[in-house]
């Protein structure tokens, strides 16, 4: 038997764990500007007008560089054209798309899509992502798609004026393996069942994810 096997022990899910740390800092419901990101290189010196003497000084070597390792990019399923509409059945629509663009990445050990379907303010978002960030670079991924819903539904409020419009979505996430780039597992993730609320916002010509609540009120 593989070392690698006997070393598996079962973690918190991901999705639950994702959403547990962020519920208190999910509480913004307004979009914020993004931070500056900060420069992946060294300050640039401002060019000095050229000089007769610059033509015969021997040129500078070339810097040496380390190459940075990046994550893949996701190849997200592509968004349906009903979500794209500023209805009930839209915003379900939208969000069975994170759902499914959150397992295509996950499988794929893949990352970089879900910024694009959520706004600024949602912390869990933000938490999930990091977590497909944090496999992706470094070649892990899940083996079997981790989440599947069996019912995705509109709640009270009106989608076509309401600021911010609540689905309800009743998420499975299966007990999985997370596979290292060679195909062996190196971590187990426990089954669970969970009432979300994702609270949506209309952006230009599409739906963005706000917030996703733990929904406590389920008998």
């Amino acid at each position: 038997m593989s070392r690698v096997n006997r070393r598996i022990r079962p973690t918190a899910t991901g999705l639950a764990t994702a959403l547990t740390v962020t519920m208190a800092l999910s509480a913004c419901s307004a979009d914020t500007p993004p931070p500056t990101p900060a420069p992946t290189t060294g300050p640039i010196l401002p060019e000095s007008p050229e000089s007769p003497s610059a033509a015969t000084q021997p040129a500078a070597p070339a810097p040496t560089t380390t190459a940075t390792p990046t994550q893949p990019t996701a190849s997200a399923p592509a968004l349906p054209a009903a979500a794209r509409r500023r209805t009930a059945p839209g915003a379900e629509a939208h969000v069975r798309h994170f759902i499914a663009s959150y397992n295509t990445s996950a499988t794929t050990g893949t990352a970089g899509v879900l910024p694009s379907l959520s706004t600024t303010a949602c912390k869990s978002c933000q938490a999930l992502e990091t977590d497909l960030r944090k496999h992706a670079r470094a070649g892990n991924h899940y083996e079997r798609a981790p989440l599947t819903f069996t019912l995705v539904g509109g709640m009270d409020g009106l989608p076509e004026s309401d600021p911010d419009y609540p689905v309800l979505a009743r998420i499975r996430e299966h007990s999985n393996r997370i596979l290292n780039d060679r195909g062996q597992p190196i971590e187990e993730t426990k089954g669970s069942m969970t009432d979300l609320i994702f609270t949506l916002v209309w952006r230009r010509d599409s739906w963005r994810v706000n917030k996703i609540w733990i929904r406590r009120d389920v008998e």
